[in-house]
């Protein structure tokens, strides 16, 4: 058995777990026993032993989540919790809490089929648009204040929290997807679905797509809908729905994962995405089928990972691992989405030096900690990977971004100069 492996692979409980010894008791002490206490769920430990079969990276991540979600104090964070395998005995007693996650996913479930109402209204012109607006707002309210109501609540625990804002996010992103439940119908839509078609049709990657030019050269999304399409034998519109709506659940996650870091409350944390899903872009701009819906969950999962294991004091060799999987991902965002790719990189850049000129970091240099950082180490491959991708032979993307600033200081420079028509 592997030193990184956490579970056992036959029975599936921890590795952690203290010896068990098994004395004879007498018949009568065992009927005198209460009969409320719970057998051992077998799906625990099918699932361990799945989680067994992974890596240890994953195994770790997995194991500290499940820590986590269990734990009943929502306002208490301890970093111990994120590279110690050892339970405390109340919280696996507790298990996991549900609280009103199911009324509330109800009520949001209420809240979609009023949207879906009101969609189905506006297409038929005999109900009128006004009967379809009230149903679409009602819809909408269903979905957020109950939620925002029952994150506010100090008394809901960490798993409930999670279970919500991902019930929220899915419910936010299907009101985008009934729109046109069968096809894709937004103008950036069609752009990236040309593209995924000419991956499927031709078998290879570049190919020309002139109604946006610069999307085969960041073939993320298309490469992953393609293969999910493949895979599973679903067309290419319902793999790109399952793909973004999966990348959607990544981003709810490590939002939450993140903010929960920076302010050791789960309820902070809860409160600041649910602001966040406030904004028009989570609801349409980021729940289409482009490549920023894509890469901006994958830059929020590196900036966790870098995050969390910036406040460890972790060995050099799982250093060293976490290091090389927030790579993995950043190479990902930077075949997917330009725009996602360069600011990250200009803010990983940014923390990086702010990271090194500050003063612990002089002692990490004597003690050769700072060599070891993930931050730094992500940020130089970072750079590396985007000038690499952007050099292509035929790569558009310098002419995309910076072809409108050029015709508007030209423009600028005409009316100056009083030589501009009109």
């Amino acid at each position: 058995m592997p030193d990184c492996a956490h579970f056992c692979g036959h029975c599936g409980y921890q590795l952690n777990y203290a010896p068990i010894k098994i004395r004879k008791i007498p018949l009568s002490s065992i009927q005198r026993q209460s009969i409320d206490v719970p057998a051992p769920l077998t799906s625990i430990t099918l699932s361990n032993k799945v989680l067994n079969t992974l890596p240890g990276p994953i195994q770790h991540s997995i194991a500290a989540l499940l820590i986590r979600v269990r734990d009943p104090e929502p306002e208490v964070f301890s970093a111990s919790h994120s590279h110690s395998y050892s339970h405390d005995q109340n919280t696996e007693e507790a298990g996991i809490q549900w609280g009103w996650l199911p009324m509330l996913a109800l009520i949001s479930t209420l809240g979609v089929f009023s949207v879906a109402y009101a969609y189905t209204s506006a297409r038929d012109a005999s109900n009128g648009a006004s009967n379809a607006e009230l149903f679409f707002w009602l819809g909408l309210l269903l979905i957020f204040v109950p939620a925002v109501i029952r994150l506010i609540a100090p008394h809901a625990v960490r798993f409930e929290r999670v279970g919500l804002l991902c019930v929220v996010g899915i419910s936010f992103y299907l009101v985008n997807m009934m729109y046109n439940p069968l096809y894709f119908s937004s103008f950036d839509e069609f752009l990236h679905w040309s593209t995924v078609n000419a991956i499927v049709s031709s078998g290879h990657l570049f190919s020309n797509n002139p109604l946006l030019p610069i999307s085969p050269f960041y073939p993320g999304l298309e490469i992953v809908t393609d293969g999910f399409a493949k895979l599973s034998g679903l067309s290419t519109f319902i793999a790109g729905i399952v793909v973004v709506g999966v990348a959607r659940l990544v981003m709810v996650l490590a939002l939450f994962s993140l903010y929960e870091l920076m302010t050791k409350s789960a309820r902070i944390a809860s409160i600041a995405i649910i602001l966040y899903m406030a904004n028009p872009h989570f609801l349409y701009f980021d729940a289409q089928f482009a490549y920023e819906s894509f890469a901006l969950p994958l830059a929020i999962l590196v900036l966790f990972v870098i995050a969390h294991h910036e406040t460890l004091n972790s060995s050099r060799h799982w250093l060293i691992r976490m290091t090389l999987i927030a790579c993995i991902i950043l190479a990902a965002v930077a075949v997917t989405h330009h725009v996602t790719d360069f600011v990250f990189d200009g803010f990983l850049l940014l923390w990086a030096v702010i990271f090194v000129f500050q003063r612990p970091a002089r002692t990490y240099w004597s003690k050769g900690r700072l060599q070891r950082s993930p931050l730094l180490w992500t940020t130089l491959f970072g750079l590396l990977v985007s000038i690499a991708w952007i050099s292509l032979p035929g790569s558009p993307v310098v002419d995309y971004l910076f072809s409108p600033f050029v015709t508007i200081f030209n423009e600028l420079g005409k009316m100056v100069s009083g030589t501009g028509g009109g």
